[in-house]
């Protein structure tokens, strides 16, 4: 299973350094989205930027600040640069031929800990990207981003991690509806 972790890993680091280098951005996050049946992956890519657009959608009561607090976790539909499935074709092949040959089952596990190995080895060698959290998530339950970065990334970004998502979480708790 190697051979997914390997091409995994550098998928994501080509499409991290494609992003970097075609938008001036500041990535504070990054993440393997797996399809919910295992057959393919994409990454998602969270900037200072497109949460600061993305907040200016919403509509409520909160301020910009606290709206960008807000949807800082929330989900990566919320302003996330999801655009680099070309990046991952290969790697997803290999990952639908392991399910498709029985490696693997649709529902398995290891692929998500085979996600968290390529971004460990990631992380390992990309010094541009020293403040981003990496993780993994299917994009429904923000708490799932919580449980695999804390797999992946040093305690500091942890602590940082953990301290916005309860702030996160405080100014939902304001949002009036």
């Amino acid at each position: 299973m190697q051979h997914i972790v390997d091409a995994v890993a550098d998928a994501l680091n080509n499409a991290i350094h494609e992003f970097v280098n075609a938008y001036d951005e500041t990535v504070y996050a990054v993440a393997l989205v797996p399809s919910s049946v295992g057959y393919h992956v994409h990454c998602a890519i969270a900037t200072e930027e497109r949460l600061a657009s993305c907040a200016e959608s919403y509509k409520n009561n909160l301020d910009s600040a606290t709206k960008q607090t807000w949807l800082r976790w929330a989900n990566p539909d919320d302003g996330w640069f999801q655009d680099t499935h070309k990046h991952f074709e290969a790697a997803s092949a290999l990952l639908s031929d392991a399910i498709r040959g029985g490696e693997l089952s649709e529902f398995d596990e290891r692929i998500v800990e085979m996600l968290c190995e390529a971004l460990s080895i990631v992380v390992a060698s990309d010094a541009a990207m020293t403040d981003a959290v990496f993780s993994v998530t299917h994009g429904v339950e923000p708490q799932e981003f919580l449980y695999w970065a804390s797999k992946i990334n040093v305690d500091q970004k942890l602590e940082r991690l953990q301290s916005e998502f309860a702030a996160s979480q405080e100014a939902e708790s304001q949002i009036e509806i």
